[in-house]
């Protein structure tokens, strides 16, 4: 991430070993900002979560909003528990199903990256990345005969399969 500031003089380099810009990178900008400029400083760690999650609800509401007239809205297939664990894919790697008290998200990359996943019909779910500069996408839940989730599509990387338990 590159922010030049000419009239002081000054340039900000942040580099990460993701390519995947998160909202820490733009929290520490602010930060060197802030200085740079000698005003006093937010709170942009909080700043940039709130940020990011505002965006998220509003891709959600949008999302659900333009579901058909009348169509039918579907509670999810399974507990929420259930939908939790590991699944590959073989260009992206492992993702992590995660279940907890604010529902399930996606952990990702090699930071670990945790993203929510927002409760769309039935067994689809809207992804919101941490990052603002990628657009929340589909997550769907396809279940196998026996009625546990077989893999996860995510709308922009594909198939995950789920990981095998020994």
């Amino acid at each position: 991430m590159v922010t030049l500031v000419p009239e002081l003089g000054a340039g900000i380099v942040i580099l990460t070993n993701i390519s995947m810009p998160t909202g820490a990178q733009f929290a520490l900008r602010g930060e060197i900002l802030d200085e740079l400029l000698g005003i006093p400083g937010l709170d942009w760690p909080a700043q940039t979560r709130d940020a990011l999650q505002r965006l998220g609800d509003k891709y959600a509401r949008a999302r659900v909003s333009s579901a058909a007239p009348g169509a039918e809205h579907l509670p999810p297939t399974l507990p929420p528990p259930s939908y939790a664990g590991a699944h590959y894919h073989d260009a992206y790697g492992e993702i992590q199903i995660v279940s907890g008290d604010r529902g399930l998200a996606i952990r990702f990359g090699q930071r670990g990256t945790v993203s929510p996943l927002i409760h769309l019909n039935g067994d689809e779910f809207l992804l919101v990345w941490q990052s603002p500069l990628f657009p929340p996408e589909r997550c769907t839940f396809e279940l196998d005969e026996a009625g546990r989730v077989g893999a996860v599509a995510l709308t922009g990387l594909g198939i995950f399969r789920r990981a095998k338990t020994p």
